[in-house]
């Protein structure tokens, strides 16, 4: 019999709409699937302001925890050399908005404001990288063949797709999990099955897309899923240094002000010397509505 694989699956950020209906606990298990074919120790990490997960997907997790989110600011406005303006992003259009109007020109808390989107850019790579360190709590943890980091609030893309499609994409997906391992990725666009097949880099990290900003050319990562090979984890020193480490020396080296979230993930990775490879199908989605979701709204 052959001996599973293991791996760490890391959940983080809020975990947002994940109690509100049974589908979405469905649709948990159903991206869990995903890594079927390893042995899946579960992390998870969100803050003290978010719904702790169900009973019928707590019980799979090796360590759970729940931190209070103003640790970020409580961080960082006591960082040397280093203001809390400079972790302030900020979009083009704001100026439109009544509520930036209204702090402008004093008429709103000006701290309240740059604390919620402060915590917003920040929060969930600063929860990310929490989870991360969890992993430690295995005696075995540099023995993990991947290190794959999920979003809690992910909807499976099946809802409108027939069963033959959707078995094509998990086997894709599958696919995909099998050649990093072997160090090998499948080009579907090569002419011959011999040209078919590439090598990945050991610090790839596999990804499902990455979009450019037209404007600057600024890359913009889909954050639901990375798949970080265990040997580049242990390299990069991930779980040696703290979120405020990080992000001090991307905000001491960034020259158009501090990056929103998405692209945040990028410079996140460049930090640790690790490159984004999109050789996963996009098969997810957020679930529950976007309305009222504050980074969608001021485009952090």
């Amino acid at each position: 019999m052959t001996t599973r694989k293991k791996i760490a699956i890391c959940y983080s950020g809020q975990t947002r709409h994940l109690n509100e209906y049974p589908d979405f606990t469905d649709d948990w298990y159903n991206i869990l699937g995903l890594f079927n074919e390893f042995d899946c120790d579960l992390y998870g990490h969100t803050w003290e302001d978010q719904a702790t997960p169900n009973d019928d997907i707590l019980k799979n997790f090796k360590v759970f925890e729940k931190t209070n989110q103003d640790d970020i600011w409580d961080t960082i406005k006591l960082m040397p050399n280093l203001g809390f303006w400079d972790f302030m992003p900020e979009a083009r259009d704001w100026h439109l908005k009544q509520e930036y109007q209204d702090i402008i020109n004093n008429k709103g808390d000006f701290i309240t404001f740059a604390k919620a989107r402060i915590n917003g850019t920040l929060g969930q790579l600063w929860s990310a990288h929490e989870c991360f360190h969890l992993i430690k709590a295995d005696a075995h943890w540099p023995d993990y063949e991947y290190v794959v980091r999920l979003r809690w609030d992910l909807n499976s893309k099946f809802a409108n797709t027939t069963q033959n499609q959707i078995m094509l994409l998990r086997d894709q997906f599958k696919d995909a999990l099998r050649n990093y391992a072997r160090d090998r990725h499948q080009n579907p666009l090569a002419s011959t099955r011999t040209a078919r097949y590439g090598d990945f880099n050991s610090s790839d990290v596999l990804t499902t897309d990455i979009l450019y900003n037209g404007n600057n050319n600024t890359p913009f990562v889909n954050d639901h899923v990375f798949v970080i090979k265990g040997i580049s984890f242990l390299q990069s020193r991930i779980s040696k240094k703290t979120p405020i480490e990080v992000f001090s020396h991307i905000a001491r080296y960034t020259n158009c002000g501090f990056p929103t979230s998405h692209t945040l993930w990028v410079q996140w990775f460049e930090h640790f010397n690790l490159h984004l490879h999109t050789a996963l199908p996009d098969i997810t989605s957020g679930n529950g509505s976007s309305d009222g979701k504050e980074n969608k709204y001021w485009r952090i």
